[in-house]
C-alpha cells in the first residue's frame, strides 16, 4: 500500500511543525530566574519555575499547530502536485516508518528492566485474540459458546466465595436469582445470577458485620432489598442515558457487564481493615467523617478536603450500612470507585466496537484498569458518553424547538458537570474545558450546528442561578463566613509552585521526558487536529461516537497534562497525569480507518504496545483483572466478627494512643490543638476538632494569603498546646524538603509568639501555650535545626530586591542577633565567580552550635536573603555569634540584617 496523494501535503505540515515546535524547544528553558511570586516548594528550592515548565509545554504545542497549518495554507496546493509522483510517495511512507520503528525500538530497549514474562503474555493474549476472530469473529455461532462458559466463571467464583466464606453467602447467591427472575424477566436470568453472585456474596460479608442492624436480619433483608432497587434505578437510567440499549442483545450485554462488575468487586473491594496508623493522607477521610458525624458540620460549606467529595462518599456510605464507629474501618471503602472502572472501560469498548463480546474479553485479558488509566480517569469516559447521547439527542431532529434545554440528556450531562465540580475538582478542571472547546470547536466546524449549544447554555445559567441562591442561603446560614472561605479554596487550588516538583519523573529519565513532554503532546495535536478535519462530513447529520470520543479525551489530555507537570502523576511513578487518555486516542483514531471486524485486534495490539513503550520499566505490573480476581480467591473470606489489629499496626498504636492520652489529661473537652507537624489524622484520633477549613490543615494553605485568610480558625485561648514537630524530625517536618516553618510562616509565628516547647510525647513535640505553661516546666531550646534551602535565598534575594525596607545595617558577625523577629533576613552579598557553590550560615548561644542554613550560590554576583527568622531555636535561645562557612564564602562582599523583610513584611 502506497501512501495516497492527497496525504501528502498532510504529512510534510506535520512534519515541518513537529521541526518548528523542537527548534523553538531548543531556546526555551523552565527555570526559576525572574520570578514574579515565590512560593516554597522543591521546586524553588531547585530553582525550577512551575508556571514556565506548563507554558513550555503548551507552547510547543501552539508552534507546531500554527507551524502545520500555516505551511498546509501556503503550499498545500504545490505539495498536492508534488505528491502525485509515485518515489516521493514511497520515500515520505518509508520516513515515516523509519522514525516510528526509530522512536519505538529507542522506547522499548532503552530500560532493561522490562521484563519478558509480560511481553510473553501480550503475545499470547493476541495470538488468541486473533485466533478467536479468524474462527468465529465473522459470525455470530461463538455466542451460545460463550454464554455457559461466563455463566460458569461465575457459579465456580461464586461457589468458591460461598465455601471461603460461610454458607449464608450460599443463601445470598439464591435470593439473587430469584430476584433477578423477578425483576428483569430476562431470558438469561439463571446465568446473570451467577455472574453477580461474587458482588452480593461480598455484599453479605458486608452485611454480616453490620454493627447496628438487629439479630433477626431484618435490617439486612431491607438494605439488601434497597440495595437491588438502586440497581434497577440505576440500570433503567442508564438506558436512558444511551449506557444500555434496548436491544435483542440486552440481556447479553448486562450479563458481562454484571460480570465485569463482579469481579472487579472481588479485586477491588475489602472485606476487612488493618488500621496502620498513616496520620497524613487518610486525614481527608477520616477527618470529613469525624466533623460530619461527630461534630455535626456541613462538608464543603463548613471544610474541604483536597478532592472534595470523592474521598468523603465511601465513608459516608459505610456509615450508612454499619453506623457510627470511632475506629477507622469505614477506609475499608476507600477504594470503593475502583469497582466500577473495569465497567466503564467495557462499556466504552462496546460502544466502539459494537461487540460486547470483544469489550469483554480486552477488559480481562488487558490491562485497562487501574494500571494503564487511574479509575478516576474512567468518570472522564462517563463525559464522552453523555457529551455523544446530547449530540446525537439534537441530531433527531431539525428545527429549534426540537432542541429543548429541557430534554433529559441535556439535563443529565448538565447536571453529571456539576456534580464534577463537587466531587473531584482536579477532574472537572480537565472534563469543564474539554467539553467547551469540543462545543466551540464543532460548532465552528459544522459538525454541530450553532444554534444547539444554546440549550447547554441554558441549562448551565440555571444550574448557575441555582448555585448562587445556594451560596446566598449557605453564607447567611454560616453567619457571613463563606466568602473567606471561598478564597482559602481557591488560593489552594491555584498555588500549583507551592506544590511541584523539580524533575518530571522520579529519576531523571530523558527518554520518559522526550515521550510525555515532546513527542505525544505533538501526535494527539495531530491526531485531534484530524479528527475534527473528519468531524466536519462524518458527524455532519449524526455524531459518530468513536470519533466524539476520541476528540474528547483529546481535549482532556491537554487539559490534564499541567497536573503531571506540577506534582501527580509523572513525578510519583506513573504518567497517568500527563499521559491521561493521549494513547487511547491515538489507538481510537487508527482504528477508524479499518473494517470494524478488525476493531477488537487493532485496540489489543496497540495498547500492548503503548503498555510496553510508554510505561518504561513498569510492563510486569500491568496484571489483568481476570488474573487478580483468580488470585484473590484463596483469601476471599469473611473478616472476624470484630476488626483486629495486626501485630504491625498494634505496635504503630502505641505512640498514637500516648498523644491521645495527653491531650486527653491536659485539654479540656471543649478544647483543641494545633497540629505543626503534618499528622492531621491526630484529630481523628483525638476526637478533637480540626482548627481550619481544610482537614488537612497544613498542607492546603501553601500561600501567605491562605494563611492570613486561616488564621482566624488559631486561637491559643481555645487551643493551649501545639504538636510542633515529629522527635526525632521525620520528613513530614520538611515535606518534599521544605521546613514547614519556610512553608506555613503566618503559622509559625503564631506558634513562636504564644507556645513555648513543654514536652516530648510518643513521638512528637509539645509546646504549650505561655499562658499556661509553667517557667519551671519550659524548655529553654529544642535539637539543633540544619536546613538546605538550596536556591530559594537566590530567589528571594531576586524577589525582593527593590522591596527591602531600608532598615538593613552591616553585620558584626561576633555580635549576633539577640531579637529576631519575623520576617528577619540576613542578605549576604556575593561577588561573581567561576561556577556555583555554597555558603552556611550557623548560628551560636553560649558556644553551642545552634542552628544552620545552607544555600547556592551562582556564578553572576547578586544578593542572597537567608530567613533566619524561621529557626525555632532563635526564638528560645537568641544567638549570640553568627557565622559563615563553605567554598564560597571568599566571594562575600558584605552581610546585612534587614527587618520584617524577605516574603513576610506585612504579616502583622
Amino acid at each position: 500500500m502506497v501512501l495516497p496523494p492527497s496525504f501528502v501535503p498532510v504529512v510534510v505540515s506535520l512534519a515541518i511543525g513537529a521541526g518548528l515546535s523542537w527548534s523553538f524547544g531548543l531556546f526555551l528553558d523552565p527555570q526559576l530566574t525572574d520570578p514574579d511570586k515565590v512560593l516554597p516548594s522543591e521546586a524553588t528550592f531547585h530553582g525550577v519555575d512551575i508556571g514556565l515548565r506548563i507554558n513550555y509545554f503548551y507552547f510547543r504545542v501552539g508552534v507546531f499547530l500554527l507551524g502545520a497549518l500555516g505551511f498546509y495554507a501556503l503550499f498545500g496546493a504545490w505539495l498536492s502536485r508534488i505528491g502525485k509522483v509515485l518515489w516521493v510517495r514511497r520515500l515520505l511512507q518509508l520516513a515515516a516508518a523509519a522514525v516510528g520503528i526509530y522512536i519505538g525500538l529507542k522506547l522499548l530497549f532503552y530500560n532493561p528492566n522490562h521484563y519478558p514474562a509480560a511481553t510473553w503474555y501480550w503475545l499470547l493474549a493476541l495470538g488468541a485474540i486473533f485466533l478467536w476472530s479468524v474462527t468465529w469473529g465473522r459470525h455470530q455461532g461463538y455466542r451460545p459458546l460463550l454464554q455457559p462458559v461466563v455463566g460458569l466463571l461465575g457459579a465456580v467464583l461464586s461457589l468458591l466465595i460461598a465455601y471461603q466464606g460461610s454458607a449464608a453467602n450460599l443463601a445470598w447467591t439464591v435470593l439473587v436469582l430469584a430476584l433477578c427472575g423477578a425483576l428483569y424477566r430476562f431470558s438469561h436470568v439463571v446465568w446473570m445470577g451467577y455472574a453477580l453472585a461474587p458482588m452480593l456474596a461480598l455484599l453479605s460479608v458486608e452485611l454480616g458485620h453490620s454493627l447496628w442492624l438487629s439479630p433477626l436480619g431484618m435490617g439486612q433483608v431491607l438494605v439488601f432489598g434497597l440495595g437491588m432497587l438502586l440497581l434497577v434505578i440505576a440500570i433503567r437510567f442508564s438506558l436512558v442515558l444511551g449506557l444500555l440499549h434496548r436491544s435483542p442483545g440486552a440481556q447479553w450485554n448486562f450479563l458481562l457487564a454484571a460480570t465485569i462488575v463482579s469481579l472487579g468487586a472481588m479485586v477491588y473491594c475489602q472485606t476487612g481493615y488493618v488500621d496502620h496508623y498513616e496520620l497524613f493522607e487518610n486525614a481527608n477521610p477520616a477527618n470529613s467523617y469525624l466533623r460530619v458525624f461527630g461534630q455535626g458540620e456541613w462538608p464543603l460549606f463548613e471544610f474541604l478536603s483536597s478532592h472534595l467529595l470523592s474521598e468523603q462518599l465511601p465513608a459516608y456510605l459505610h456509615y450508612a450500612l454499619f453506623g457510627h464507629k470511632d475506629e477507622p474501618v469505614f477506609l475499608r471503602y476507600a477504594q470503593v470507585w475502583l469497582v466500577f472502572a473495569p465497567l466503564v472501560a467495557y462499556l466504552f469498548l462496546a460502544r466502539v466496537f459494537q461487540s460486547p463480546t470483544w469489550a469483554f474479553l480486552l477488559v480481562l485479558m488487558f490491562p485497562f484498569v487501574p494500571f494503564l488509566f487511574p479509575a478516576r480517569y474512567f468518570y472522564a469516559i462517563i463525559s464522552a458518553f453523555l457529551l455523544f447521547n446530547w449530540l446525537n439527542h439534537q441530531s433527531k431532529s431539525r428545527t429549534a424547538l426540537g432542541f429543548a434545554w429541557w430534554s433529559w440528556p441535556c439535563v443529565g450531562f448538565c447536571l453529571w458537570l456539576a456534580f464534577l465540580v463537587i466531587w473531584r475538582i482536579d477532574l472537572a478542571a480537565a472534563i469543564l474545558p474539554s467539553v467547551v472547546l469540543l462545543v466551540v470547536v464543532g460548532a465552528a466546524s459544522g459538525f454541530i450546528h450553532k444554534q444547539r449549544p444554546i440549550q447547554l447554555v441554558v441549562v448551565v445559567l440555571v444550574l448557575a442561578l441555582f448555585g448562587i441562591l445556594t451560596f446566598m442561603w449557605a453564607n447567611m446560614y454560616f453567619q457571613h463566613s463563606l466568602p473567606n472561605r471561598v478564597f482559602m479554596a481557591l488560593d489552594y487550588f491555584g498555588a500549583s509552585q507551592a506544590h511541584g516538583y523539580a524533575n518530571i519523573s522520579g529519576s531523571w529519565n530523558p527518554l520518559f521526558v522526550d515521550l510525555h513532554y515532546h513527542w505525544m503532546p505533538l501526535l494527539v495535536a495531530a491526531v485531534a487536529l484530524g479528527l475534527v478535519w473528519v468531524a466536519r462530513i462524518r458527524c455532519r447529520e449524526k455524531p459518530d461516537f468513536l470519533i466524539i470520543s476520541a476528540i474528547f479525551l483529546g481535549f482532556f489530555y491537554f487539559f490534564n497534562a499541567p497536573r503531571g507537570l506540577v506534582r501527580h502523576g509523572l513525578v510519583e511513578g506513573s504518567d497517568a497525569a500527563i499521559g491521561s487518555f493521549a494513547a487511547l486516542t491515538i489507538i481510537l483514531a487508527l482504528i477508524r480507518g479499518l473494517p470494524r471486524t478488525l476493531y477488537p485486534f487493532a485496540v489489543a495490539g496497540l495498547m500492548a504496545i503503548c503498555v510496553l513503550m510508554s510505561k518504561i520499566g513498569q510492563a510486569e505490573q500491568a496484571v489483568p483483572l481476570l488474573s487478580q480476581a483468580l488470585a484473590r480467591i484463596p483469601s476471599f473470606e469473611s473478616p472476624p466478627a470484630e476488626y483486629t489489629l495486626s501485630s504491625i499496626g498494634a505496635e504503630r498504636k502505641i505512640p498514637v494512643d500516648s498523644v491521645v492520652h495527653y491531650l486527653d489529661n491536659q485539654l479540656l473537652p471543649d478544647e483543641t490543638f494545633i497540629d505543626f507537624s503534618n499528622s492531621p489524622m491526630l484529630y481523628f484520633y483525638a476526637n478533637r476538632s480540626v482548627p481550619s477549613y481544610f482537614n488537612q490543615s497544613l498542607q492546603n494553605l501553601p500561600t501567605i494569603e491562605g494563611q492570613l485568610l486561616a488564621l482566624p480558625y488559631f486561637d491559643y485561648r481555645a487551643m493551649p498546646i501545639a504538636i510542633v514537630r515529629h522527635f526525632p524530625e521525620s520528613w513530614w517536618d520538611h515535606t518534599d524538603g521544605v521546613p514547614n516553618s519556610i512553608r506555613y510562616p503566618v503559622i509559625a509565628k503564631y506558634i513562636y509568639e504564644h507556645y513555648l516547647p513543654c514536652d516530648t510525647i510518643g513521638g512528637y513535640e509539645i509546646w504549650m501555650a505561655k499562658q499556661r505553661l509553667l517557667d519551671s516546666t519550659a524548655t529553654s531550646a529544642i535539637s539543633p535545626q540544619s536546613w538546605d534551602l538550596m536556591w530559594y535565598p537566590n530567589y528571594l534575594g531576586v524577589r525582593h530586591k527593590d522591596q527591602l525596607d531600608g532598615s538593613g545595617r552591616a553585620m558584626d558577625l561576633e555580635a549576633g542577633i539577640k531579637a529576631p523577629a519575623i520576617g528577619d533576613v540576613i542578605g549576604v552579598q556575593v561577588g561573581e565567580g567561576n561556577a556555583d557553590s555554597w555558603l552556611e550560615l550557623a548560628y551560636f548561644a553560649s558556644g553551642a552550635k545552634m542552628g544552620s542554613i545552607r544555600f547556592n550560590i551562582g556564578i553572576p554576583p547578586g544578593k542572597y536573603l537567608v530567613p533566619i527568622w524561621a529557626q525555632p531555636n532563635w526564638w528560645l535561645a537568641p544567638a549570640d555569634s553568627l557565622g559563615i562557612s563553605g567554598p564560597g564564602s571568599d566571594r562575600i562582599d558584605n552581610v546585612v540584617l534587614h527587618r520584617h523583610a524577605g516574603p513576610y513584611p506585612n504579616l502583622d
